[in-house]
């Protein structure tokens, strides 16, 4: 293969790779080379860089096409002291493949928590104590910039992580998934995760305590075999036919966590009082 071909080849495996592989090659590549190549690389790079400044928003479309990433993104969240809207607990960040690339609890100290909605989270005020900074987490997440976000209700779950200026493209699911609203027939509503989720895949999803890794893995399943097929021929589907699940009882799962705490406490009291 000459040297024309062999370069030809590259960009077009360069391609298909994501945001985070191409940073990994361009690393891996440097290693390769000497003192003055590598000067003559950061030229080429600082030259690119000028032009795409020029450019402006015109510059986000380069020469030779790139495979942009998808992400899906799910957030559990709780009550604080400190802020009057919910807060993220813990995170699931999940690639097209469906693989779960990022997860983490996040740090809040106990005294600060009001609600942990256990039922839902699985979480008490003490659950937090080992979680990372939330600064890092947002740092990590950078990983989001100039790519795809999906999401459900997406705007809330940034906002829970005090992601406020997105330097990514933002899809709401939330907003594709509709039915005409049985309250206001000239409206139409949302139809939640859970209802989607045992309709397309007959999981549900949200019966017991919520995995943000399940609930991020089936937002991606459904941009993948729902919303792809209306982006690609344009045609909207009918979501009419999908049937709510029966509401949950929530005041039931309370009690219920409540007594199996109970329960857990007496246990191990009675561990303690044997040895």
């Amino acid at each position: 293969m000459n040297s024309e071909n062999f370069i030809q080849h590259t960009l077009q495996e360069f391609q298909s790779y994501s945001a985070t592989d191409k940073i990994k090659f361009i690393k891996v590549f440097s290693e390769l080379l000497n003192f003055q190549e590598l000067k003559a690389a950061q030229n080429v790079l600082s030259n690119r860089k000028k032009k795409l400044k020029k450019l402006g928003t015109k510059g986000l479309t380069p020469s030779v096409p790139i495979k942009l990433s998808v992400f899906s993104l799910d957030i559990e969240k709780i009550s604080v002291k400190y802020e009057s809207f919910l807060v993220a607990a813990s995170v699931s960040v999940v690639d097209e493949k469906l693989n779960e690339i990022y997860s983490s609890i996040i740090f809040h100290n106990p005294d600060d928590v009001i609600r942990t909605y256990p039922c839902i989270t699985g979480f008490n005020k003490y659950s937090f104590i080992r979680g990372k900074e939330i600064q890092l987490v947002r740092e990590l997440l950078a990983i989001f910039d100039n790519n795809y976000v999906i999401g459900f209700a997406l705007d809330d779950d940034l906002k829970s992580l005090g992601i406020n200026n997105s330097k990514f493209t933002k899809l709401d699911l939330k907003n594709f998934f509709r039915k005409t609203s049985k309250i206001n027939p000239n409206h139409t509503e949302a139809i939640g995760l859970r209802h989607l989720v045992y309709h397309f895949y007959g999981q549900d999803i949200q019966s017991g305590v919520h995995s943000p890794f399940l609930d991020a893995k089936y937002l991606m399943k459904l941009y993948n075999d729902q919303y792809l097929i209306y982006k690609n021929s344009g045609i909207l589907p009918n979501f009419e036919e999908i049937e709510r699940l029966p509401a949950l009882d929530y005041q039931k799962r309370m009690e219920e966590y409540h007594k199996n705490k109970k329960i857990k406490q007496i246990v191990h009291k009675l561990g303690r009082l044997s040895m």
